[in-house]
């Protein structure tokens, strides 16, 4: 089994302030993905009835990554 997945966002907020004509920017973005990854091996080996042979193997595999960044810049008149 494989999964992958992806998302992103991205906001803007604007602040303005009549007392002394400021304005307030604040931008976010976020972004996140990865992969999941499980597989499983099973096998069943009988060559003759007294030799019996099991083998059972597992693999599990991840990887994500996560990306935050914010900044603020403001300008106006004092």
């Amino acid at each position: 089994m494989l999964n992958h997945f992806g998302q992103a966002g991205r906001s803007h907020r604007e602040d303005v302030f009549l007392s002394n004509l400021s304005v307030v920017n604040t931008f976010s973005d976020n972004e996140q993905n990865g992969n999941f990854f499980i597989g499983k091996l099973k096998a069943d080996w009988k060559p003759r009835d007294n030799v019996h042979t099991l083998m059972n193997v597992r693999l599990d595999a991840t990887g994500m990554k996560d990306r935050n960044d914010a900044r603020t810049d403001g300008s106006g008149m004092t």
